[in-house]
């Protein structure tokens, strides 16, 4: 993914990789958090909200698009991703899911279903109170 979006040859980007659970930044770093697709495949999702809540300058932005399950998933991809080594340890209803975000410390602004072709899929954007 880094690969890739260096290639768009943005300004006043960078891009690092840590875990999530330590984010290695000061409190209060940043503007706007981007974790897209990676809270469903976390083992501790609440210790990574926590920790983007910690680097988040106050009323920064989280936005956390990720998996749902208001309906069942396509069975056979899901099924293949297993296979494949993909695992999955949190599996939110939409509605679960604005609630663990609620929960770490959040305020929604904006939430809405993604088409997907694996699973559901939730845009979420929240801001850091």
């Amino acid at each position: 993914m880094i690969k890739i979006a260096k290639k768009r040859n943005m300004e006043n980007v960078s891009f690092k990789v840590m875990d999530a659970t330590k984010i290695d930044y000061p409190n209060a770093s940043f503007d706007v958090i981007i974790a897209a697709n990676m809270l469903h495949i976390v083992p501790d999702s609440s210790k990574v909200l926590l920790e983007c809540h910690r680097v988040l300058k106050p009323r920064g932005i989280l936005i956390v698009p990720t998996f749902i399950y208001d309906y069942e998933p396509n069975d056979f991809k899901m099924r293949i991703l297993r296979l494949l080594g993909f695992k999955i340890y949190n599996k939110w209803s939409s509605r679960e899911f604005k609630r663990v975000i609620l929960n770490h410390g959040y305020m929604l602004l904006e939430t809405e279903p993604i088409a997907a072709k694996i699973a559901g899929n939730l845009f979420l954007a929240a801001k850091n109170v």
